[in-house]
């Protein structure tokens, strides 16, 4: 093979010489495509190659326009001609037109072809794995099939994915061997590929009804089977091997960041695998995120429960932000084994959007988190503000990675609960959300019960940060999930920096049926949690413990604990003089732990409040026990490096 021409060409149609190049670069990939995928990227989209010296395709990219999203695919390099840029180049051409038409970026990506897609800002939106099933003997019947008026798909099509691909559908559904299983609440296309035939797209609007097409759309097929299941589904996975499918690759959906806002509504369970290989799928930051889009790993750890601190401001003696002490702060709480971060919260200081901090801050919480370790960690973003900036700020976290959004009602505090209910139902439409009760004292409003029943029945909502300092108010939102019947999917957090002990020990119960249900707090999203934070890590492992061993009784020295810690919250906190050194007095002790170097805040008036720090002396006199001082001075040179 001569050296190639570093020229990316626009393929404007597939000659009967160009098509065999083309099916050779599949078939060196491994891949499933055959000769009717290209014919529909050339006719429906475009095809981008590079040739060698002799005129041969030995590099390929495909765009593929749907709506307002394009996808990027058959991004394809010979073997011969592997690691001289010509992926890279061809994909950069791709993303260039992309950018051109304002389209958002989707892309399927091997893990191979993953760091290659990071490099240009792709970021993951869902990862999926291949079940493969090989050629079996003596197939099942095959269920009765059709080949239905396409309109009939193409809406439920649309519903999942955000996007109208009718002719997508129509192009797949009229190739030879291909046909639709459908029931009442979905369907799956079967195709035959290269390698094996595909089930997909399959979707239905639950998961069971999927997992039973997903059977009937395999009987019949003697041949090799492929489906790309989402991970995190847990009927469609054990479905799957239950048909003698087994896990073969790893995949991710991708996008861009340059994209503009692309709406993907809630919709029927997603399980469509497109035409593509194995891969990871990036997702275009501007895109809404679901509740079934986070990764199972992070919706297992907030369903367990663990430790979110909300991450602090770190700035210099000239009130700027200081990103080395903010990135050592990060590094502390991953260390200390917080679960999450919550960042752009009251911690964070509500005023980093006025200063035009709101994006910095949250970037570099997710950059440095990702920098230095990458077991599953919750990323939680602040949201406040009506509701133009609160979707606006909603965005902006999903464009960073952001799993969820702690939405704040205290600019609303004077709306109805009717006006309120439609404020955090349209930025659900962005993000999942986590409610904040706030208290009354920093401008939380006061919410009944019946508000909780509402806000907990929005699809996209994720958990509760209960937070009012108030008994009554806490029982209230119990009953509002209870009523709900939300307490399996909605998971509480307590934010009760008076009572955080008690909140995780102890069972909450609210009447339905005339029986009592009870919940529990799963854990703890909290200010007080950003100080000591891996005492608090090991005092949460030490409550669940004890509640697993005890069926469910804490010893009386634990629940005593809640005490010790309330003493130790109300000079961190300045109950003294109602809560005006809570942010500072947190600083004070980051400080005194050389976390931080001063107290400082975005508001010179906003300090220690009176006699502030010498109650911060006597919780070191009386709880030193309950701190992480020695974690610290052990860790501290690491961190600020």
């Amino acid at each position: 093979m001569t050296t190639p021409a570093a020229v990316v060409e626009t393929l404007t149609s597939i000659t009967p010489a160009v098509a065999p190049m083309l099916d050779a670069l599949v078939a060196a990939s491994g891949w499933n495509q055959t000769a009717r995928d290209w014919r529909l990227f050339e006719r429906l989209g475009s095809l981008h190659g590079v040739r060698d010296g002799a005129g041969t395709v030995i590099a390929s990219g495909a765009v593929l326009p749907m709506g307002n999203v394009a996808w990027i695919s058959m991004i394809l390099v010979a073997p011969a001609a592997r690691g001289q840029g010509l992926g890279r180049a061809v994909f950069a051409h791709c993303l260039e037109q992309v950018k051109a038409s304002g389209r958002v970026a989707m892309l399927d990506a091997t893990p191979q072809g993953e760091p290659l897609y990071a490099s240009f800002g792709f970021t993951p939106l869902w990862r999926l794995t291949r079940w493969q099933r090989d050629a079996i003997a003596e197939p099942a019947q095959a269920p009765a099939s059709d080949k239905p008026p396409i309109e009939s798909l193409a809406a439920l099509d649309a519903q999942a994915l955000g996007i109208a691909r009718p002719a997508v559908l129509a192009d797949l559904l009229d190739r030879e061997g291909s046909h639709c299983i459908r029931n009442g609440l979905g369907f799956g296309l079967v195709r035959a590929g290269r390698k094996a035939h595909q089930i997909g797209p399959l979707l239905s609007t639950d998961e069971h009804a999927a997992a039973t097409l997903m059977h009937n759309a395999a009987r019949g097929i003697a041949g090799a089977l492929y489906i790309d299941v989402p991970d995190g589904r847990s009927v469609m996975a054990p479905g799957a091997a239950q048909r003698r499918l087994h896990a073969a690759a790893r995949l991710c959906t991708n996008g861009a960041r340059h994209a503009r806002q692309h709406h993907r509504p809630h919709g029927p369970t997603r399980l469509h695998p497109r035409h593509r290989r194995p891969r990871v799928r990036l997702r275009n930051p501007h895109m809404p995120l679901n509740r079934s889009d986070l990764p199972a790993d992070v919706l297992a750890l907030l369903s367990q429960g663990t430790v979110i601190p909300a991450h602090p401001l770190a700035l210099d003696a000239s009130r700027q932000f200081d990103r080395k002490r903010q990135r050592t702060l990060t590094r502390y709480y991953v260390d200390a084994g917080a679960g999450g971060l919550a960042v752009g919260v009251h911690t964070t200081q509500f005023s980093i959007r006025e200063r035009g901090l709101y994006a910095p801050v949250l970037e570099a919480a997710m950059q440095d988190r990702l920098a230095w370790s990458d077991r599953p960690m919750a990323m939680i973003a602040g949201l406040c503000g009506p509701t133009a900036q609160a979707q606006a700020e909603a965005r902006t976290a999903v464009s960073l990675g952001y799993h969820a959004g702690l939405l704040s009602l205290a600019a609303l505090a004077s709306a109805s609960e009717d006006e309120l209910i439609a404020h955090c139902e349209a930025v659900a439409q962005e993000i999942p959300l986590i409610g904040f009760y706030l208290q009354t004292v920093v401008g939380g409003p006061i919410l009944s019960s019946d508000f909780w029943r509402r806000f907990a029945l929005i699809p996209n909502v994720l958990a509760i940060k209960v937070a009012p300092f108030n008994r009554y108010r806490t029982i209230d939102v119990v009953r509002g999930l209870v009523d709900a019947r939300a307490e399996e999917r909605v998971f509480l957090y307590t934010g009760n920096d008076d009572h955080i002990v008690l909140d995780l020990a102890l069972p909450f119960a609210a009447m339905r049926d005339g029986a009592p249900v009870q919940v529990r707090f799963r854990g703890g999203l909290l200010g007080h949690w950003s100080v000591w934070t891996s005492s608090a890590v090991k005092q949460l492992r030490q409550i669940k413990a004890e509640l697993a061993a005890n069926g469910g009784a804490l010893s009386p020295a634990l629940l005593a604990l809640d005490s010790r810690v309330t003493d130790c919250n109300a000079a961190f906190f300045d109950v003294a003089n109602n809560f005006h050194g809570c942010i500072a007095g947190c600083h004070e002790v980051l400080r005194r732990q050389g976390l931080l170097e001063g107290i400082w805040c975005l508001d010179p008036e906003e300090g220690l409040g009176k006699g502030q720090s010498t109650e911060i002396d006597r919780v070191y006199r009386q709880h030193g026990d309950l701190g992480d001082d020695a974690f610290v001075r052990d860790n501290l040179a690491r961190w600020l490096a």
